[in-house]
């Protein structure tokens, strides 16, 4: 069973346990056995950022979840869809954006290729596809006006190793990716069209964030490189604007190559947490004591600025969501907290003096694999959570009910 990784804010580790009730006797070929699981576990884990799953948007704006199987790595399944086979093991999935510009279905990332499916998967097969295609391992997508209209761009994180060595300096550990490169696409006509490579690959960038950041939209970029008054390999957070270049074809313009937030990170993304429309970002962070912190920022002349003191989390997946938790204007920040019992906790920015506070949580299932936020509706939330087992769940969670700012 093909499992996902997961970091620790103290040190990288593979996270593979041992069961607690596992017999004793005649134990060593079983404990053999378990091992090579559970490292074949932890190598299959380290191929992804997270495991590929995606929200499937049909014509009537109806929504589901679409996620590579378990079982069978070539397989997209969604709800009560029939499972669609592609040439080879799926690497990434995304949001698949329609020849006018809105999203139907879904693309299909695969070692060999391409393919699109549509609502409830409809499986359109192969994409034609312009330029090189390399190994895509995510690729979010981001807006973009060309020639005075709407344009989705896909921006593909590509190729790299998993298994690279950290270099031996003494600096925050390695990412889960190591020499990857950072490429756009876009569709023309029928044809999948991929661009040069946008960054190189000794920055390292291992994680894409799309959405609005002060005033527009934004590509924020995770690398792990030096920086020139901080000769340590660090990870850092880079946020690019797209622009036409003389090539009349789209390019990442460096709009803010930051060193660091306030402390080390492992995972951010914009959001709208005052429900101006402007954008900010959220960074989920790791204290001197290897806690985790979440903090809240807003673009201020040439740099971020603190929003807010920053908020103790209980041990978290290190993952963070934007997302609307109500019908009301600001967005919600949600992580998965993997103590006992597992949670799913969303925070919201709140009080004349903005503080982070807790507004809700729910109950997260045992062995989760994957999860996505799937939609809001009239008095609850839902997330889409897969299991070990290949089995899935969905977490209602009651909205409305918030505590007050202090």
């Amino acid at each position: 069973m093909t499992r996902p990784r997961r970091s620790n804010p103290s040190r990288h580790r593979c996270g593979c346990g041992r069961s607690p009730r596992s017999p004793r006797p005649r134990a060593g070929t079983l404990l053999a056995t378990l091992l090579a699981l559970a490292m074949a576990g932890c190598e299959e884990r380290a191929k992804f950022d997270r495991w590929p799953m995606e929200v499937v948007v049909g014509p009537s704006s109806a929504m589901d979840a679409g996620w590579r199987s378990p079982a069978h790595p070539q397989t997209l399944e969604a709800g009560d869809a029939e499972p669609v086979t592609v040439a080879s093991p799926i690497t990434a999935l995304a949001a698949s954006p329609d020849l006018e510009g809105s999203f139907f279905g879904l693309l299909v990332f695969h070692e060999e290729g391409v393919d699109r499916c549509g609502a409830l998967l409809v499986a359109d097969g192969p994409v034609a596809v312009r330029g090189e295609f390399p190994l895509v391992r995510s690729a979010p997508v981001l807006d973009w006006r060309r020639d005075r209209a709407p344009c989705l761009l896909s921006a593909l994180l590509t190729g790299g190793a998993t298994d690279a060595p950290a270099p031996p300096d003494g600096g925050e550990p390695p990412p889960w990716l190591l020499g990857g490169e950072v490429r756009l696409a876009w569709f023309e006509g029928s044809e999948f069209v991929i661009g040069e490579s946008e960054l190189p690959a000794d920055v390292n960038p291992w994680r894409l964030r799309t959405g609005r950041f002060a005033g527009e939209q934004n590509l924020l970029v995770f690398v792990y490189n030096e920086a020139p008054f901080d000769e340590v390999m660090r990870r850092r957070p880079w946020i690019y604007r797209v622009v036409e270049g003389e090539d009349g074809l789209p390019h990442l313009d460096p709009r803010w190559r930051g060193t660091s937030f306030a402390h080390p990170f492992r995972d951010a993304t914009f959001c709208d947490l005052t429900g101006t429309g402007e954008g900010e970002i959220a960074a989920l962070e790791v204290a001197e004591d290897g806690g985790w912190m979440l903090t809240a920022y807003r673009f201020e002349g040439f740099g971020l600025e603190g929003m807010a003191p920053s908020l103790e989390l209980p041990e978290v997946e290190d993952r963070i969501e934007a997302v609307h938790l109500d019908r009301n204007a600001t967005d919600e920040l949600l992580v998965h907290a993997t103590g006992r019992p597992p949670r799913f906790i969303f925070y919201g920015l709140r009080g004349p003096e903005p503080v982070l506070l807790e507004v809700a949580q729910a109950r997260a299932p045992q062995n989760l694999l994957g999860w996505v936020p799937l939609r809001e509706e009239a008095g609850r939330f839902e997330i889409f959570c897969l299991l070990r087992d290949g089995s899935t769940q969905v977490v209602e969670v009651p909205t409305g009910a918030q505590p007050a700012a202090p």
